[in-house]
């Protein structure tokens, strides 16, 4: 645990009375978790923050270190004015979490949310760990799979201004194409009309790639722009709650907060999930996830222990779906839900390359088909869309085999995290995930169709991968 220091800065005197601000700032875009519980009274600003490296593990202390940041710091939840949180771009997995209890949080509390974008908050606190007023920082943070999340913003240590605007938008580059990928948008950042002021000679590097991946040799030597020497390693490892809660105070001022149902992470890239080229073409780590396997079964789950003793299961082989499979596992999928996938759902499903299973009853005689999913793979982890066992063959232990198989399957090609949503109608379903080590870590308002043209919530459940 690294706790960090409380900051204390006076503000400017205008002469006119200031409002007072209580703000809770939740930054989950990393490996890093980081709260903090900001006050500005009687013309000063004050954060008190604590950080911790939790990787997948923070949604089993964020709400923890909420209550401890603000009880050290003598405030109530219920005296915060709103809730500031990392909207990345970032982990999908932390920053689902972050979104997720800033809403459940504003929502509770009937407070509005204040979205940061993720990569300012990086350039804002290298800006305040230099002696500089203003400088444009050049933000770059390892996105893995060989890309990078790269921005340029302009930034002003002004406590009545806005904290300033970007040059460059946030956006996925890949690592080999760094240079010129950013050479080729350079000159959008440059003055606009009516400005004569150039861009600066110099710019401030900020964010972990830098450092990590051995930016700055690179930049210096084939760009017009030199970037300033780099900060301490710990000033650019992680988004700190603390500099993302002054964002969002200028934010706040500036009228900006929403209502928490409207909160969303921000994704840079243009889809979410990998293709097949793009799993390819992936580290070591995230190569070996490959091309769905069509073709003949290619393992068998045996009978486990724990089957029900009157009614014998049987044992399963799995399979790559394949389009052949598609009315029967139609038929499966109309009969089990009340809002079931289309064809068109698992055939789109197929052709975007997503991880598509059937599981069959091993036994002697015709393959039985007994169930099936879909597995969409997110940089690093799996989000599990769609796990279904024939409506006659259910309580019997084949769903748990089939979701103990899919864990074993990704954990074994790189991933270190499985995510779902389920409806918390489902008690069936909710015992199953839990009881395989899932915990909830958020809602989705209004996410299934339900009966009456209604609409009904889903939790959303994770579980990490990287721990066996």
């Amino acid at each position: 645990m690294t706790p960090l220091p409380s900051a204390s800065t006076p503000a400017r005197d205008t002469g006119a009375p200031e409002e007072s601000v209580r703000l809770l700032a939740l930054a989950t875009s990393g490996d890093w978790c980081s709260v903090a519980l900001h006050r500005h009274e009687a013309g000063v600003d004050e954060s008190a923050c604590l950080s911790e490296r939790l990787g997948a593990d923070q949604s089993e202390r964020i709400l923890a270190m909420v209550r401890e940041t603000c009880g050290g710091a003598g405030v109530a939840l219920g005296e915060i004015d709103a809730i500031a949180f990392d909207a990345g771009p970032g982990s999908f997995t932390g920053l689902r979490v972050g979104c997720s209890v800033a809403q459940g949080l504003g929502f509770a509390l009937g407070r509005p949310v204040l979205p940061v974008d993720a990569l300012a908050a990086l350039g804002w606190q290298r800006l305040r760990a230099t002696a500089q007023v203003a400088a444009d920082v050049l933000v770059a943070t390892d996105a893995r799979m060989d890309e990078l999340y790269v921005a340029l913003y302009r930034l002003r240590l002004d406590a009545h201004a806005r904290w300033g605007e970007a040059l460059i938008e946030p956006r996925v580059v890949a690592r080999a194409d760094f240079v010129p990928a950013l050479a080729a948008c350079w000159p959008a950042a440059g003055p606009r009309p009516g400005e004569a002021a150039p861009l600066p000679a110099q710019v401030l590097p900020g964010g972990n790639a830098w450092r990590a991946l051995g930016l700055l040799d690179e930049w210096s030597a084939q760009h017009r722009l030199a970037p300033a020497p780099l900060a301490p390693a710990s000033e650019h490892a992680y988004v700190r709650a603390d500099a993302l809660a002054e964002i969002a105070l200028r934010d706040w001022r500036a009228g900006r907060a929403i209502d928490a149902a409207a909160a969303a992470p921000r994704y840079v890239r243009d889809k979410v999930a990998l293709d097949r080229d793009e799993r390819r073409a992936a580290p070591a780590a995230c190569a070996a996830r490959g091309r769905v396997r069509r073709g003949p079964p290619v393992s068998a789950l045996p009978t486990p222990p724990e089957a029900v003793p009157a009614v014998p299961r049987p044992a399963l082989r799995v399979r790559a779906m394949g389009v052949d499979d598609l009315d029967a596992v139609v038929a499966i999928e109309n009969a089990v839900y009340p809002f079931p996938w289309s064809r068109g759902n698992f055939a789109d499903s197929l052709a975007a390359g997503y991880d598509a299973w059937v599981f069959e009853a091993a036994d002697a005689g015709p393959p039985a088909l007994l169930g099936y999913a879909v597995v969409m793979w997110i940089p690093d982890e799996v989000h599990l869309l769609n796990l279904s066992v024939a409506a006659a063959r259910q309580r019997r232990g084949i769903g748990r085999a089939m979701l103990e198989w899919l864990m074993r399957d990704v954990r074994r090609r790189g991933a270190r995290a499985m995510m779902l949503e389920v409806r918390p109608s489902n008690p069936v379903a909710i015992a199953l995930y839990r009881s395989t080590g899932f915990e909830q870590i958020g809602v989705r308002r209004r996410y299934y169709p339900a009966p009456r043209g209604a609409r009904e919530d889903a939790w959303v459940m994770s579980r990490k991968l990287d721990d066996e």
